[in-house]
């Protein structure tokens, strides 16, 4: 009579599996370790359905669900209604009240409860097991398609704490800074999931937040996860379009904490950026950069402008009206530059792996610029100058001083090419500070006047050459 009962429930699971199309191969592995219709009802666990789903997530969801609705409802199959396990009421009773502790959800799990007992053996967490903590928290949540907020994420992260006093509470949730977003193991896990879950169909975006229940939490104002979801759909839409300009102006400022975390600096080398932010490998690049700049730096007060320093440079150097104007823009820019560079020249000497160097003025331009012919010679002559060192970002000119063709701006072996020869100074510029980068020190006090006069940001100390060159500029074109 048993084996007669085994067996016409084995029918009974495999009709159920069937009617929740499970696939094949799971629907074997149910069988292969015995599961009965009474471990559906009573005995299958979330860690179970891990094991028996692995990595498919979409299946356990799915499963998951129809579990649920199983137990809760009961077996509602027609053509069935004779089947004797088809009149159990063994259904899963949920109380009106959830612990959600992080004990109480640790304790639903064998997982859980294997974690527990470890650390009650070894007083201690292992990266893996961490990484197992935060997953059935997760799980706990999105399988109950719970919406968690600042709070509840504060107060699972003291409660990991309470119940694993060698663990630290920023291990798993930071509130965010200002400009910045939160942080944590279990605050990271959980958007993930959820996101990956969102995106594959299998959890709808809630309309509202869920009230936890054994947590008291009031005036839930805002659900960070919900706000950096936007943030990554507008990440999401800047990856696949560089049009229209406004749009993807306003979606590159709506995302800039993602780029630099606290309007600090980019996070990531420039190589690896323009991979994540394709739209900043486009003739995009400069406007891009800017808006970034310009959020870092939004107090700025420049002392002069560009056509001041050319005025005064000129002035100077005894060049006639007419010699001005018969230069075309970009080459008289250039010639102001390189004279820049003779004026601030470093008149110190530099040591470097314990040898003294004084630099020469060629040394201060082909720091910050050099020429090249033809894009031809390109290639070599950035191999032969990384020889010599590291090679900060510089400005490269196809032409000569006289007849400038093309600009180029140069950056751990990534070229943006620039409209004129002052765009590409400006963005190299802001590369510097943007990717946290040093200025090379053959040209230090050029960026420094740079720095001081276009760009409004005075250093905390300065240089006594620099001072004296912009207050001879402001003399010249008072």
């Amino acid at each position: 009579m048993e084996n007669f009962q085994f067996v016409e429930e084995e029918d009974f699971l495999v009709h159920l599996l069937d009617v929740w199309d499970v696939p094949f191969d799971f629907q074997q592995i149910f069988k292969d370790l015995g599961i009965t219709t009474k471990d559906l009802e009573e005995h299958l666990g979330r860690d179970d359905l891990a094991y028996i789903f692995k990595d498919d997530w979409r299946e356990k969801i799915k499963f998951q669900r129809n579990l649920d609705d199983f137990r809760k409802e009961g077996q509602k199959l027609q053509n069935s209604t004779d089947c004797t396990c088809c009149k159990k009421q063994n259904f899963l009773k949920t109380t009106g009240n959830i612990d959600e502790t992080v004990l109480g959800i640790l304790l639903t799990t064998v997982q859980g409860k294997g974690l527990l007992k470890k650390y009650q053996d070894l007083k201690t967490l292992s990266s893996e097991d961490q990484t197992t903590l935060v997953e059935c928290i997760c799980h706990f949540y999105l399988d109950r398609e719970i919406n968690l907020g600042v709070k509840q994420f504060q107060f699972l992260a003291e409660d990991i704490v309470k119940n694993f006093p060698t663990e630290i509470e920023g291990t798993y949730f930071l509130k965010r800074r200002k400009g910045g977003n939160c942080s944590g193991k279990l605050y990271d896990k959980y958007r993930n999931l959820r996101s990956k879950f969102q995106r594959s169909g299998l959890l709808k975006k809630a309309e509202r937040r869920s009230q936890a229940t054994t947590v008291q939490l009031e005036n839930q104002r805002d659900s960070p996860v919900e706000e950096e979801e936007n943030l990554d759909k507008d990440k999401e839409w800047l990856y696949r379009n560089s049009e229209p300009l406004e749009e993807v102006k306003q979606k590159w400022n709506n995302t800039i904490s993602l780029r630099c975390p606290g309007k600090e600096v980019y996070s990531l080398n420039i190589n690896d950026f323009v991979v994540e932010w394709p739209a900043f490998d486009t003739e995009l690049c400069c406007s891009l950069l800017t808006l970034d700049f310009d959020a870092k730096f939004p107090d700025r007060s420049p002392g002069g402008t560009w056509a001041e320093v050319c005025n005064a440079v000129f002035k100077d150097q005894n060049i006639t009206v007419n010699e001005y104007n018969a230069r075309n823009e970009n080459s008289r820019d250039i010639v102001v530059l390189s004279t820049v560079h003779k004026i601030l020249k470093l008149s110190m000497q530099r040591f470097k792996e314990k040898k003294s160097r004084k630099y020469t003025i060629e040394d201060s331009q082909a720091a910050h610029m050099f020429f090249i012919a033809t894009l031809n010679d390109l290639d070599n002559s950035i191999n032969e100058r990384a020889k010599l060192g590291k090679i900060q970002p510089m400005v490269i000119v196809i032409g000569n001083k006289i007849n400038p063709e093309k600009y180029l701006v140069f950056i751990d072996y990534k070229y943006f090419k620039m409209s004129s020869f002052m765009e590409a100074i400006d963005f190299a510029f802001k590369l510097f500070y943007m990717f946290d980068l040093k200025f090379p020190e053959e040209c230090q006090f050029v960026y420094e006047f740079l720095q001081e006069f276009l760009y409004g940001i005075v250093p905390n100390k300065r240089t006594a050459k620099v001072i004296n060159f912009i207050n001879s500029i402001k003399q010249k074109t008072a």
